[in-house]
C-alpha cells in the first residue's frame, strides 16, 4: 500500500515537473491555454471547498473573482503598487465580504441559499458600473501595457497545486469532518455541538480568498478590466461543470473535471464559436442525467456493469 501511495506521489510530481517546463519546449499559444486550464482547476476546487463540501450550493462565487479583478485594477492602474501586495488586500476585501455575506445568507437553505448569492452577485455587478469614480464604470479600467504570460502561468500553477492542497488538508481536518456532517444532515449535527455556521462561514472565505486571488492575478494578465469581464457569471459555470464532470466533494475529480473541461470548452469554441455556450449546457444536462457522482464514479460503474454483464 505505501509502495503503491509513493507511485501515485511520484507520477504526480513528474507530471507537474512536465507542466511546469511546457514554457521551454511549447509555443505561447499552449502556454497560456495551460494557465487558464489551471485557473479552472483552482476555481473549482476553492468552490468545491465551500460547496462540494457542505452541500451549500453558490451560485454566486463570480463576485469574489470580480472583486479580486477590480482591486488589482484600482491598485495597479491608479497607484503601482505590487500586484502580490494588491493580492493582500484583494484577498483580505474579499474575505470581509464573505463574511458579511456569510451572516443573513447561510442561515437559508436550499435554493433559497443559491439564489440569495446571485442576487448578492448581482447587485455587486450592478454598483461596479455605477460607480465611475472608483471602477471608471463601463469604459473599464486599463492597466499598465506589459506582458506577463510566463509569470501568469506560473502563478496559477501554484494557486492549482495549492488549491488542491487546502483542499486535502480542510477535507482530513476536524472541519472536514463537520462540513461533511452539516452535507449529510446538518440539523442532526447540530443535535451533536457541531456550530454549522462557524464551519460553513470558514470554508465560505477560504474559497472567497481563493476566488479573489485568482481575479487580482487574471487582471494583471489581461492589462483590461471591465465589469462584464471582472463579474461574469461563466466563471462560476466554468467551476461548477468542473466539480460536475469530477464529482461534487471529490478532491481528484475535481481537478480531472476540471482539466477535461478546460479542453472541451477550449476545442467546442474553436470549431463551434456561435452555439458552443448551448454544446456546453446540454453537456451538463447529460452529466447531471447519466453520471450525477461524476465521470470518474460514472466510469467506474460502468466498467463494472461490463464485467459483471461478461460474468
Amino acid at each position: 500500500m505505501l509502495n503503491k501511495k509513493r507511485v501515485v506521489i511520484g507520477c504526480l510530481a513528474i507530471l507537474v515537473a512536465i507542466v511546469a517546463l511546457l514554457p521551454c519546449y511549447t509555443s505561447g499559444y499552449i502556454v497560456a491555454f495551460a494557465a487558464i486550464v489551471m485557473m479552472f482547476v483552482t476555481l473549482s476546487q476553492a468552490w468545491n471547498i465551500f460547496s462540494g463540501f457542505t452541500g451549500y450550493v453558490s451560485f454566486g462565487h463570480h463576485v469574489y473573482f470580480g472583486v479580486g479583478c477590480y482591486v488589482s485594477a484600482i491598485l495597479l492602474s491608479r497607484y503601482g503598487i505590487s500586484v502580490y501586495l494588491s493580492m493582500v488586500v484583494a484577498a483580505a476585501a474579499a474575505a470581509i465580504l464573505a463574511l458579511i455575506i456569510s451572516g443573513p445568507t447561510l442561515r437559508l437553505k436550499g435554493a433559497y441559499f443559491s439564489l440569495s448569492t446571485l442576487a448578492i452577485a448581482i447587485a455587486v455587478h450592478v454598483l461596479s458600473l455605477n460607480i465611475p469614480s472608483l471602477t471608471r464604470g463601463g469604459k473599464g479600467i486599463t492597466l499598465p501595457p506589459e506582458y506577463h504570460l510566463l509569470g501568469f502561468f506560473y502563478v496559477m500553477l501554484i494557486f492549482a497545486l495549492m488549491s488542491i492542497g487546502l483542499a486535502i488538508l480542510v477535507k482530513n481536518s476536524k472541519i472536514g469532518l463537520a462540513v461533511s456532517a452539516i452535507r449529510g444532515d446538518e440539523d442532526l449535527a447540530a443535535s451533536i455541538g457541531v456550530n454549522s455556521l462557524k464551519y460553513k462561514a470558514f470554508t465560505l472565505i477560504l474559497s472567497a480568498i481563493l476566488w479573489a486571488s485568482v481575479g487580482n492575478f487574471y487582471a494583471w494578465y489581461v492589462t483590461y478590466m471591465h465589469p462584464s469581464d471582472a463579474f461574469h457569471i461563466l466563471r462560476l459555470v466554468t467551476a461548477m461543470v468542473g466539480v460536475l464532470m469530477g464529482g461534487v466533494g471529490s478532491i481528484g475529480g475535481t481537478v480531472i473535471g476540471a482539466i477535461a473541461f478546460g479542453f472541451l470548452n477550449e476545442v467546442l469554441w474553436a470549431r463551434f464559436s456561435t452555439i458552443y455556450l448551448i454544446l456546453l449546457g446540454i453537456m451538463v444536462v447529460l452529466i447531471v442525467r447519466f453520471a450525477p457522482d461524476g465521470l470518474l464514479k460514472g466510469g467506474q460503474r460502468l466498467i463494472k456493469k461490463m464485467r459483471t454483464g461478461r460474468g
